[in-house]
């Protein structure tokens, strides 16, 4: 029995019933029961009604009728979009800002998971003037950045290996390999710190003074290697170290982790004399300590690179590759709004003048192209008036020129994959959170309506459509 039902409501009239009517009233208790039927029906009514008072709870048509009352015929439903996906699309929309030009960038990425090109005629930035666009011979191939969660991450040109296993995971037994003369208990996954790229990372607790966790690897005579780790040790009891043993002895290099409740990078790089197995890894002088470990790496060179992930073996990557054409192709997308920087030095083909710039912005990634050209680029105070422009009209004021893209793929109507803002590899996605450009299909007239709602008041958009 709930509250509310027929059978609550059934026995709520009966205790208010008069005390010389017997046990057995079959015609009594007929006529309440149907009282109680539509007392629980009205009931039921109420509780539905009360849902409807608040967006998050809201069913329905009532849906529909909230997001008319805020937006009147500019977000009507899909055709066979649920409730759920319907809701978090007014609920993003409530707050969506507007009236600038990030407004419709954001809400043409949402719409179909790429993100427009929008050409403004009177902005320096765009149409040339000084610091116009040309296209520059490079000397020596520049170097290429992508901005992560660990900022402005080198890229490189060459392969890179990671050759430990399980280089985010360390309860794996592979980690197990040394424990420093004691044990550890390792939990992964751990939200106690928030680990740089916002995910969990690995608890680590020694048990007595000296232990942690280690992997045994095989380094080759006179290569150099380096061992990364990005550890958090609230107590100054923590080392980063490379051993000839699994023990507490044979330390060959080390670096103490100080006091912190941030996560850092540490490092420690070391040329071996023979050919041998050690053990990397971090140790906790003090039992019953706590850190906090998150990506290791080790590779060949005398530098910590940006972070290769692994699981069961190691994995060699090359970032990207420089054409004669003057394209950067990644080996994969770059995730979407993700900005691509280069550092370096050059010659104007048209002025032949110097140019040089350090963490100049040539590109931002869709999460579906691999290539972005790197010859046309800004050369601020190089290039005079007229060196670049674009079609449009001097003699009015606020105007833009906005190419959209269609999504290339409606996806999964629960699963978020490739392209999408939310999801990724092997990232299951409900509802609830999928990418506006995976919950219906979205038409064109979608597209013009949507950038018609969140475009400045006075400026005139000249919008294309292409695929």
């Amino acid at each position: 029995m709930a509250t509310g039902d027929q059978q609550d409501m059934f026995g709520r009239l009966k205790a208010l019933l008069p005390p010389w009517f017997g046990d057995s009233n079959p015609v009594l208790d007929a006529m309440i029961w149907g009282m109680a039927q539509a007392l629980a029906w009205v009931f039921s009514l109420y509780l539905y009604a009360q849902l409807q008072t608040r967006i998050k709870s809201a069913s329905d048509g009532w849906l529909d009728m909230i997001a008319f009352d805020f937006f009147g015929t500019s977000l009507p439903r899909g055709n066979g979009m649920s409730d759920a996906s319907y809701r978090n699309r007014i609920l993003i929309n409530l707050v969506r800002e507007r009236g600038t030009r990030y407004a419709i960038t954001k809400v043409l990425t949402d719409l179909t998971g790429r993100a427009p090109l929008i050409f403004e005629p009177r902005r320096p930035a765009d149409t040339g003037a000084y610091g116009a666009t040309e296209i520059v011979n490079f000397a020596a191939g520049p170097q290429i950045y992508k901005t992560t969660w660990n900022g402005n991450e080198l890229q490189y040109s060459t392969p890179r290996t990671n050759f430990l296993l399980f280089s985010n995971a360390f309860s794996n037994a592979a980690w197990a390999a040394a424990r420093w003369g004691g044990a550890a208990t390792v939990v992964d996954g751990d939200t106690t710190y928030a680990a740089p790229d916002n995910s969990g990372s690995s608890k680590v607790v020694a048990t007595v003074g000296g232990s942690g966790v280690g992997q045994a690897i095989t380094l080759t005579a006179g290569i150099t290697y380096t061992f990364s780790a990005w550890v958090l040790s609230p107590a100054a009891a923590a080392n980063l170290v490379i051993r000839n043993s699994p023990a507490t002895t044979g330390t060959v290099a080390s670096a103490a982790i100080p006091a912190s409740t941030v996560f850092c990078r540490y490092s420690v790089t070391y040329t071996p004399a023979m050919t041998q197995t050690y053990y990397v890894g971090v140790t906790d002088t003090v039992a019953l300590q706590t850190y906090w470990i998150f990506r290791a790496q080790l590779e060949i060179g005398s530098t910590a690179t940006s972070n290769i992930q692994t699981t069961t073996a190691a994995v060699t990557t090359t970032d990207y590759t420089q054409g004669s054409n003057g394209l950067i192709t990644f080996s994969s997308p770059p995730a979407a709004g993700t900005p691509i920087l280069w550092s370096g030095s050059g010659v104007g083909a048209s002025t032949g003048n110097a140019v040089s710039s350090s963490f100049q912005q040539f590109a931002t990634a869709d999460g579906i192209a691999t290539s972005f050209s790197i010859r046309n680029l800004s050369m601020t105070g190089l290039v005079a008036y007229g060196a670049a422009g674009g079609y449009g009209s001097l003699s009015m004021p606020y105007q833009a020129l906005v190419t959209a893209y269609r999504s290339q793929s409606q996806g999964f109507p629960n699963i978020a994959g490739y392209g999408s803002s939310t999801g990724g590899y092997g990232q299951g996605s409900q509802a609830d959170y999928a990418s506006l450009s995976q919950l219906a299909a979205v038409t064109d007239a979608d597209l013009f309506a949507a950038v018609d709602a969140v475009r400045p008041v006075a400026t005139q958009i000249w919008m294309r459509i292409s695929s």
